[in-house]
């Protein structure tokens, strides 16, 4: 994650520590419905707890998840238990502007 301040004069520090504390708020209190939706959702906590901040960029890996194949092991798998396809992976950017 990388952000970039509207003005010089700003304490860094202090803004760094607000973030830190939306990011684990908005990380855990958060029910994910894509990674865009998860970055999204970071990099508007991080705006709204450091009105110094213009523009928030969030960067990770996008991780494609399927059904584990339970009946051979003699159970059914109904929509609960997935793991990550590697074989489908990529990278996911999202940018959050102060309007």
């Amino acid at each position: 994650m990388t952000w970039q301040h509207a003005e010089r004069d700003t304490d860094h520090r202090a803004c760094r520590q607000r973030a830190g504390r939306a990011l684990t708020e908005a990380f855990t209190g958060h029910t994910s419905r894509s990674s865009q939706h998860t970055f999204y959702q970071l990099g508007a906590a991080v705006l709204d707890a450091c009105p110094e901040i213009a523009h928030v960029r969030v960067e990770g890996a996008h991780l494609t998840r399927a059904l584990v194949d339970l009946p051979p092991f003699g159970a059914e798998n109904d929509g609960r238990v997935y793991t990550a396809a590697d074989h489908q992976r990529s990278t996911v950017a999202v940018d959050v502007h102060r309007t």
